[in-house]
């Protein structure tokens, strides 16, 4: 069942069709509000507030974030493969 979810970011207004609860989209937009809110205020120190670059940038920090957090889960989830993998073998001497 999909909702319909209404959000405004920067000052623009959207209408999104969503499987998400109404809580997860408004965490969402929390998130993106705050990106392009600090990214406004380093663009003000620099004088360059274009909007569509404020967007991209936005949209290139939350993917930075984004991929950061899969390499360690990623990172994560080999080690505790390894970790597995030596139980076994220990568990398998100790049987033997």
């Amino acid at each position: 069942m999909s909702n319909s979810v209404e959000v405004k970011i920067h000052g623009q207004s959207f209408r999104l069709r969503t499987e998400a609860d109404e809580l997860y989209v408004r965490e969402l937009q929390s998130l993106v509000e705050g990106v392009i809110s600090d990214l406004e205020q380093l663009g003000r120190k620099s004088r360059t507030v274009d909007s569509h670059r404020i967007a991209l940038m936005a949209a290139l920090q939350i993917a930075d974030d984004y991929l950061q957090l899969k390499r360690q889960v990623e990172g994560s989830k080999a080690e505790v493969q390894q970790r597995v993998h030596a139980l076994v073998q220990n568990i398998d001497r100790l049987l033997e």
